[in-house]
């Protein structure tokens, strides 16, 4: 049995709601509230992913990973925070996790690592993380996206 992980760098995640200003960079994306008012909305990154490994051997889905940065904004009293994520394969729907459901630590610099262990779920068209973001009500508050993976089993 092999296992396989597949990242995919922030540079690709889509606005769904058009309530951000994308500022696309080398190492990901700063997606910056266009309002004053609370607001969320959903982001997503399609990750790469082999559905079929040696013939017939599917593929499962074991882990997920977000690596993020949430930052407030000028008077803000919270920042830019992923409260939800959900995972697809292709147009079928797999599993919603919620913000207590999330296993979170921070690095250093106060990068995220958002880290979601699955029972197996079979892959067949390939997987889609979408991420529902709260920003709070302030000027200027973000969330830099830099990547998102995956760790499969055949």
């Amino acid at each position: 049995m092999g296992e396989y992980s597949f990242w995919v760098s922030g540079l690709n995640v889509v606005d769904q709601a058009n309530i951000s200003r994308l500022s696309r960079f080398g190492w990901g994306t700063e997606a910056t509230s266009k309002f004053s008012r609370d607001i969320g909305g959903w982001f997503h990154l399609a990750i790469p992913t082999p559905t079929q490994i040696d013939n017939d051997d599917r593929v499962e889905l074991r882990y997920a990973f977000i690596y993020v940065k949430g930052e407030g904004g000028y008077g803000s009293e919270g920042k830019a925070r992923i409260s939800q994520v959900d995972l697809w394969d292709g147009p079928l729907f797999l599993d919603s996790y919620k913000e207590g459901q999330l296993k979170r630590s921070y690095d250093k610099q106060g990068k995220e690592w958002i880290e979601i262990k699955l029972s197996e779920k079979e892959i067949n068209f390939g997987l889609v993380i979408s991420m529902l973001t709260h920003f709070p009500m302030a000027l200027g508050v973000k969330m830099t996206f830099y990547g998102a993976g995956v760790r499969l089993d055949e």
